[in-house]
C-alpha cells in the first residue's frame, strides 16, 4: 500500500507544471489610485527602475523596491513579488504585484508583464 502511494505521488509530480504570473520589467505598467491630491485620482504608471544584471525579453527585470512613475507626477515602490523567484536575492515583481507609496500616497497593481514568462 505504501509503495503504491509513493508511486502515485511521483507520477503526479512528473505531470505537474509550476505556474506564476508573468515577470514585470522596466516599461511595463501599473494602475491604481493616488491619494496625495485634494481628490484621490485614478493613475497609470510605468516601471522605471529594474535589475540591470537580469533581463527578460531584453528588458531589466523589476523587483520589490523598484520604482513606478505615475501620470500624476508621483512615484510608487513595488512592495510585493513572486514568492519563490528572485533576481539578485530580491523577489521578482510579477503581474498583480502591489505598488505602495513612494513620493505619493499610491495604491496600485502591476497590470502588464512579459508574455513569455508564465511557467517556472
Amino acid at each position: 500500500l505504501n509503495i503504491f502511494f509513493i508511486k502515485n505521488i511521483e507520477k503526479n509530480l512528473l505531470n505537474y507544471r509550476w505556474y506564476m504570473p508573468g515577470i514585470a520589467r522596466v516599461g511595463d505598467t501599473a494602475a491604481g489610485t493616488c491619494s496625495s491630491h485634494k481628490n484621490p485620482q485614478s493613475v497609470t504608471g510605468i516601471i522605471t527602475t529594474g535589475y540591470a544584471d537580469g533581463t527578460c525579453d531584453d528588458k531589466s527585470i523589476a523587483r520589490v523596491g523598484d520604482t513606478v512613475t505615475f501620470n500624476c507626477g508621483h512615484t510608487g515602490i513595488i512592495t510585493s513579488g513572486a514568492q519563490y523567484s528572485t533576481a539578485g536575492d530580491i523577489s521578482i515583481a510579477v503581474l498583480g504585484s502591489t505598488v505602495g507609496p513612494g513620493t505619493g500616497n499610491i495604491t496600485a497593481t502591476i497590470t502588464s508583464c512579459s508574455p513569455n514568462s508564465d511557467v517556472i
